[in-house]
């Protein structure tokens, strides 16, 4: 019927009315009719505003000012970006990042300023897989311009001029310009968010390098990993779903002069867990910051989201799974001048454990090592979730900035207080002494401390 109904050009809407029988086509070849109606419907409301508001713009002001006015903007955005690449010093840098789909594969990417002019060059970057991570062009391109609003255009009006000093260089059959009949359904949380961390990485040393643009620069990283599920719910209706119970609730990088944003996220919304427990058979173990996860460095990254969660009244005794997102032990934040990485995102499906037991004598299992069995680290991949399993997600923490070492003692303090660094930690990484018995801090003891620690440093040439 799809194929139909695009070779005989039929109108969701035609002359303002919606088409009942298309709207169905599209609504019934999904697993939610009800929620992709709504989708379709809130698209063309969004787009009935959007185009009654500019009639009405030119209804006022003319067509002949409206023009002018929108070619000036692009205009104005195309040649302040243009100044202020110009401020910056040529050269090349480049990244790499692994996800792991059908093996790892990787991306990589180098980028060469020359004038006012950037290249993102992709060559390098492996084959197209047969798993849905692949990026049309398109998307390639969109996530290099979405970096460069948010590098070096944050204040100016989005729009074309923002292309018009970018090229991008992205090979044909690679897993960032994906060539028929290639898979590409997971692939803006996949290859999309590698490229858009990769676009940031390169442009973030090129700020480096500028005395005026260094303030900038702020230590990405690569997103984190979600997966969907789908099964009969405890209502007995079959049930397709994103778990959004930690949304996309990863820790933003450190910046030059201050921590990163605790669980800052990058898009998406974070969902309550009663609602999620309440419209699907599952059941949440904790939802918290994930302890000694954030990038360690003068200035720490933010601390990511982790949580763990099991089946509940699910009638099947199991639902299915795909794991999904940027899977790879390099999507974490990563430091930056003697700041150290952030935890990466990771997936952990956890089989055969005493959960059920557990439940059964009313005892919270909010640590991972109280529950047993075996651990299976999922890379992109379909799996299933039975009642003796759980699932333990994390998101990703952000990169720190400069030397762990000179971080204010103060602030370490005030991370302990909040569950966010371990008293081992404080003690191990930052090199922060607390007395005995509480969490005061000795000064000669950490001087010490640290001390010894640079000393180390110094003779294991780090």
């Amino acid at each position: 019927m799809m194929v139909d109904l695009m070779a005989n050009s039929q109108k969701l809407v035609e002359r303002g009315r919606l088409r009942r029988d298309v709207f169905e086509a599209f609504t019934h070849m999904t697993r939610q009719p009800d929620a992709v109606g709504l989708d379709l419907k809130c698209e063309i409301a969004a787009n009935n505003v959007a185009k009654a508001r500019v009639q009405a713009m030119y209804e006022q002001y003319g067509p002949e000012m409206m023009n002018a006015v929108s070619t000036e903007m692009i205009h104005y955005t195309e040649t302040v970006l243009r100044s202020r690449l110009r401020e910056i010093p040529d050269g090349t840098w480049s990244e790499t990042l692994t996800i792991e789909a059908d093996g790892p594969r990787r991306l990589k990417l180098t980028l060469r300023k020359e004038g006012d002019q950037l290249t993102f060059d992709f060559t390098g970057t492996d084959k197209q897989v047969g798993k849905g991570i692949n990026l049309p062009y398109h998307g390639t391109a969109g996530f290099c311009f979405g970096a460069i609003l948010s590098c070096l255009a944050y204040d100016l009006p989005k729009n074309h001029g923002v292309l018009r000093p970018m090229t991008v260089v992205a090979p044909e059959g690679t897993l960032v310009n994906v060539k028929y009949p290639g898979p590409i359904s997971m692939s803006t949380t996949s290859s999309g968010f590698g490229v858009g961390f990769l676009a940031s990485s390169v442009l973030m040393q090129t700020l480096a390098t500028s005395e005026k643009w260094c303030n900038e620069i702020v230590a990405p990283n690569a997103s984190h990993r979600n997966c969907r599920h789908s099964g009969v719910n405890q209502y007995g209706r079959y049930s397709a779903f994103i778990n959004m119970a930690h949304g996309a609730l990863d820790g933003n990088g450190a910046r030059i002069d201050k921590d990163g944003v605790d669980s800052g996220g990058s898009y998406m919304s974070c969902p309550n867990v009663e609602w999620m427990e309440l419209q699907y058979p599952l059941l949440y173990l904790f939802r918290r910051h994930a302890l000694d996860s954030t990038g360690a460095g003068k200035f720490r990254g933010g601390v990511g989201v982790e949580s763990a969660h099991t089946l509940h009244d699910a009638p099947d005794g199991k639902i299915r799974g795909v794991a999904y997102g940027v899977a790879g032990l390099e999507n974490s934040g990563h430091g930056m001048f003697g700041g150290y990485p952030g935890a990466p995102s990771v997936m952990m499906l956890m089989e055969d454990t005493k959960i059920q037991d557990l439940m059964a004598q009313n005892v919270p299992p909010t640590g991972m090592a109280a529950l047993g069995g075996h651990e299976k680290i999922l890379p992109y991949c379909n799996f299933e979730l039975k009642q003796t399993d759980v699932l333990y997600m994390r998101v990703a923490s952000g990169g720190g900035y400069g030397d762990p070492l000179e971080r204010d003692p103060v602030l370490v303090r005030n991370d302990v207080e909040n569950s966010i660094v371990s008293r081992d930690g404080a003690r191990q990484v930052y090199g922060v002494v607390f007395n005995e018995n509480d969490l005061q801090i000795d000064i000669e003891a950490t001087h010490r401390l640290r001390a010894q620690m640079r000393k180390q440093e110094i003779e294991d040439g780090r």
